[in-house]
C-alpha cells in the first residue's frame, strides 16, 4: 500500500511539473495560442493519471480514459481517395505527367486535413508533399495535383498517396494510403471477356387468344467470343402464353460487337388475365478460355383487351320540347368490351347555347355512363345532329358517332293565345 501512494505521489509531481513548464513555453513564446492549447495540455495530463511510471494502468474509475483508436462515430467525417486521373495515361520514359487525387469527405461532420504526401522511389516528383490542405466538410471534396518525371526505364510503377486528416469532433486521427499504378510505355495485356446484351422487339400490347412473335438480338458488347451460345425462353403451365414451334435457340458463337437475332412465336390464353407478365430468357455460353457463363433475362409482355363503344340511349326532359323550353339532354354511353376506354369525351353539334362537349373519363369494361348537356331551345323546328364520342384505347385515340333527331314544337302559351284572341274576336262580331 505504501509503494503504491509513493508511486501516485511522483506521478502526480511528474505530471504537476510537465503541466507547469509547458504553460510557461505558451504564454511566453505564442500568448495568443496558448489558450486553444490549453484543453489538450490537461487532456495530456489526465491520460497520465492512468498510468503509473512502470507504465501499468492505475485507473481508480473516476477518470476518464482516452483511447487513440476511437473510432468515427455517424456524426463523425470519414477521408478517403474518391478517385485519381492521370495525364496523360500512358507515358514515354522521361516523360512529364501530373497525378490529379480528389479527396473526399463522406462522413457526417468535419475533416481537418492535415497533410497529404506521394511516395515513390521511381518517379521524380517535383511538389510530393501538401501541408496543411484545410478542413473538409460532410461531402464535400478537394483535387490536387502531383507534377513528376517518368523514369528512363519503361515499367508500371505504383507510388502511394498517404493522407493525414483528424475528425474535428473527435480529434480521432486517420492515416490513408492508395496506391496509384503509373504506366510507362508498357502494354498492358487485357483479358478478352465476352458480355451478351439482349434488345427485343415486341408489340406493346397483345390481347388474349392473339398469337405474336418476340424477336431477340443478342448482342456481344464484349471484347472476346461468346461460343457455343443456347438461349431457352421458358414458360409453365401458368404462364398466360406458350410457345408455338422451338423455345430452345444454340449457334455456334457471336464474335466481338456482332448480333445474332432469334424468332420465337408464343400464342396467349383467350381466358388470360389482363396484366403484364415476363418471359424469361436464360442464356448459357463460354469464353476463349472454355470457361461456362450464364445469364438470365426477361421479356415483358402486356396483355390487355378491347374496349367496344357504344351509344345505348338519348334521352330529353323535357319530352316534349317547346320553343323557349330549358332542356336536359342524356346520352349514354356503354363499354361492352374487355378493357378500359380511357379520357371518354361525348360532344353533340346542336345550334342552341349551352354545353357542346361533355368530359366522361373513364369507362371499365361493362360500366354505362351518362353524359348531361343543358340548353335552351330558343328556335322551334327539327334538328338533325350528330354525337361524337372519342375515347383513347392503348394511347391511340379512337371515334364513334351517331346522328339524331330533335323536335323543338312552337310553344302551347302561342296556341292558346291564339285561339283566345279569336274567340274573343268572334264572340264579339255575333254580339255586334
Amino acid at each position: 500500500m505504501g509503494i503504491k501512494n509513493n508511486k501516485i505521489e511522483v506521478k502526480s509531481a511528474f505530471k504537476l511539473s510537465l503541466q507547469i513548464l509547458m504553460c510557461l513555453i505558451l504564454f511566453v513564446s505564442i500568448p495568443a495560442t496558448a489558450a486553444s492549447f490549453f484543453d489538450d495540455l490537461f487532456m495530456f495530463g489526465s491520460a497520465i493519471d492512468d498510468i503509473d511510471i512502470n507504465g501499468q494502468t492505475v485507473n481508480d474509475g473516476n477518470e476518464k480514459q482516452y483511447d487513440t483508436e476511437i473510432p468515427f462515430s455517424l456524426g463523425e467525417g470519414t477521408v478517403m481517395i474518391s478517385g485519381y486521373h492521370l495525364t496523360p495515361e500512358v507515358l514515354m520514359p522521361n516523360g512529364t505527367g501530373i497525378i490529379s487525387v480528389t479527396i473526399k469527405n463522406t462522413g457526417g461532420g468535419s475533416v481537418k486535413v492535415n497533410e497529404v504526401t506521394i511516395y515513390s522511389k521511381d518517379l521524380n516528383f517535383s511538389n510530393d508533399n501538401y501541408g496543411y490542405i484545410g478542413i473538409l466538410e460532410s461531402v464535400s471534396n478537394i483535387t490536387v495535383p502531383f507534377k513528376f518525371t517518368a523514369p528512363d526505364k519503361e515499367g508500371l510503377y505504383f507510388p502511394e498517396v498517404q493522407i493525414d486528416a483528424v475528425d474535428t469532433n473527435s480529434k480521432s486521427v486517420r492515416m490513408v494510403r492508395y496506391p496509384i499504378l503509373v504506366n510507362v510505355n508498357t502494354e498492358i495485356v487485357t483479358v478478352k471477356e465476352p458480355e451478351l446484351e439482349i434488345e427485343n422487339e415486341l408489340l406493346n400490347t397483345i390481347k388474349p387468344g392473339d398469337r405474336f412473335n418476340v424477336t431477340l438480338k443478342l448482342k456481344n458488347r464484349g471484347l472476346g467470343n461468346a461460343n457455343n451460345v443456347t438461349v431457352n425462353l421458358r414458360s409453365d403451365y401458368q404462364s398466360p402464353f406458350s410457345p408455338i414451334g422451338p423455345d430452345n435457340f444454340y449457334t455456334k458463337g457471336i464474335g466481338p460487337e456482332e448480333n445474332h437475332v432469334i424468332h420465337a412465336d408464343f400464342m396467349s390464353n383467350k381466358n388470360a388475365e389482363l396484366g403484364l407478365y415476363s418471359i424469361p430468357i436464360d442464356i448459357q455460353y463460354s469464353d476463349e478460355n472454355g470457361i461456362s457463363k450464364k445469364q438470365t433475362e426477361t421479356v415483358e409482355v402486356r396483355i390487355r383487351g378491347e374496349p367496344k363503344i357504344s351509344i345505348v340511349s338519348i334521352s330529353y326532359d323535357p319530352s316534349n320540347i317547346e320553343e323557349g323550353d330549358p332542356v336536359t339532354l342524356v346520352i349514354k354511353i356503354k363499354n361492352s368490351g374487355t378493357d378500359d376506354a380511357d379520357f371518354v369525351k361525348v360532344s353533340v353539334d346542336l345550334p342552341f347555347e349551352g354545353e357542346s362537349s361533355v368530359f366522361i373519363g373513364k369507362i371499365k369494361p361493362g360500366k354505362t355512363v351518362p353524359a348531361v348537356f343543358t340548353f335552351n331551345a330558343d328556335k322551334k323546328g327539327s334538328y338533325l345532329y350528330e354525337i361524337t364520342v372519342d375515347y383513347e384505347n392503348d394511347g391511340m385515340v379512337e371515334r364513334i358517332s351517331a346522328i339524331s333527331k330533335m323536335v323543338v314544337d312552337r310553344s302551347s302559351k302561342d296556341v292558346t293565345s291564339f285561339f283566345g284572341r279569336l274567340h274573343s274576336f268572334l264572340f264579339y262580331k255575333i254580339t255586334f
